[in-house]
């Protein structure tokens, strides 16, 4: 029984941390960094960019006038897959006391795993965006993808950890 309490405090520090990088890859503006004539930064809403012949190195974020529906798609989906993320954190802290509830843990976990999986699969696909020059499902050479597309691909990984690791403690109580 003390092994199954650890294992579901680090589930829920393991999802708990996937909510937290989730809400910073959602927050910054590095998802592309290309550097052509200075540094562009592509994000999901705002692309962002040095100002030219500027010695203090002040950088400039606007809003896409248009931007990709493939960019729009996955910020909705990160949205929604935070959220169903954070419900899955807050089960698995509840199920510390309340052991059942580490079953609604794995249900918002399930959830939030689709959900990101269909928008890494989705992000893609806007890369034959303009200002980038490349194609969909492929980057140009002279761009890069940048921090807060790792950590989106890394929220992915420890979504997946934690099912795997809520799956063990439930099948646990089925085992004699």
């Amino acid at each position: 029984m003390p092994e199954q309490k650890v294992m579901i405090i680090c589930i829920a520090a393991i999802l708990s941390s996937a909510v937290v990088m989730s809400v910073i890859a959602l927050s910054t503006q590095q998802w592309i960094v290309q550097e052509l004539h200075g540094k562009v930064t592509y994000g999901l809403v705002q692309e962002c960019y040095e100002e030219p012949f500027s010695t203090s190195g002040s950088v400039v974020c606007e809003t896409y006038a248009d931007p990709p529906g493939e960019w729009t798609a996955t910020f909705v989906f990160l949205l929604v897959g935070t959220m169903a993320l954070a419900a899955a954190a807050y089960y698995a802290v509840l199920s510390f006391t309340h052991r059942r509830k580490l079953n609604e843990s794995k249900k918002y976990g399930i959830a939030a795993s689709v959900i990101f999986s269909v928008a890494a699969l989705v992000f893609p696909g806007g890369f034959d965006y303009e200002g980038i020059g490349g194609a969909s499902y492929r980057l140009p050479d002279n761009a890069e993808i940048g921090y807060s597309y790792i950590m989106f691909v890394i929220t992915l990984v420890f979504i997946f950890v934690s099912q795997l690791m809520t799956m063990k403690v439930l099948f646990e109580d089925f085992m004699p």
